[in-house]
């Protein structure tokens, strides 16, 4: 299985006996990365224009979290039924976490995990249906609303009136 942990990138474990608590690593495609400082990561969440609770992904630069004007760069996932999955290569290193490279750059990045996509049960994988576009869009745009009011991450005036 591949694992992801806060504190450690993607590696490929086994799992012996069903012992799931105790994970062998068995690839070391990022010990290099590990040596360097890593964002902190956390979960958001904000009401859409229909009420529903959407949840989101932020991941700050290392040493950042809560610091006011960074950066944002808004990762949207594929879907609603497929996911996304890559990596790139830099100086050599094969960063599997784009998020990471981009907070670790200095960006705040939030991933939203809006309306249509799956683990959120089934009115709120249906909840694109008739409206494939404008839901997901809206998820998107309060979530960047949510961060602007809450988190004060950006001061991007323009942005708020041009958002209304």
């Amino acid at each position: 299985m591949s694992m992801t942990k806060t504190d450690r990138f993607e590696e490929v474990y086994i799992i012996k006996d069903n012992d799931y608590k105790n994970p062998i690593r068995i690839t070391n495609f990022n010990t290099r990365l590990e040596k360097y400082p890593k964002p902190e990561i956390e979960t958001v969440s904000w009401t859409n224009s229909n009420g529903d609770s959407i949840e989101g992904i932020l991941f700050w630069p290392p040493s950042k979290k809560n610091s006011k004007n960074l950066p944002l760069v808004v990762d949207i996932h594929g879907g609603p039924t497929s996911m996304r999955v890559e990596s790139t290569n830099l100086n050599g290193m094969q960063y599997y976490y784009y998020a990471s490279l981009l907070a670790s750059k200095g960006f705040v990045v939030m991933q939203p995990n809006y309306s249509g996509g799956t683990g959120y049960g089934d009115k709120f994988t249906q909840n694109i249906i008739g409206s494939a576009i404008t839901n997901p869009t809206d998820d998107i745009i309060k979530g960047v609303e949510y961060l602007i009011r809450e988190k004060v991450l950006i001061e991007l005036e323009w942005l708020c009136k041009y958002l209304k």
